[in-house]
């Protein structure tokens, strides 16, 4: 597969997701606006994509930030996810 092939399937992937605001992924977090903003300084949360100056979230690398900070016990230290 050549690169233009490859990068046309990757943007033929990214186009069928769909991207949150981090005003709707704070919400769904239970976190402030700002707080996830602090996040994204410090390389702590679920990726992003920056576009121009505007911040998105996909449902898809949101779902693996939760699933990444899962737990079925307390006793089970939380490793740092970046």
């Amino acid at each position: 597969m050549s690169k233009f092939e490859n990068l046309d399937a990757k943007l033929l992937e990214r186009s069928l997701e769909v991207f949150l605001t981090p005003t709707n992924v704070a919400n769904a977090l239970g976190i402030s606006a700002k707080t996830l903003a602090n996040w994204r300084v410090s390389g702590f949360g679920p990726k992003y994509v920056k576009l121009g100056s505007r911040v998105v979230y996909s449902t898809a690398e949101l779902v693996i930030f939760v699933e990444s900070r899962t737990r079925t016990s307390t006793s089970i230290p939380l490793e740092v996810v970046r």
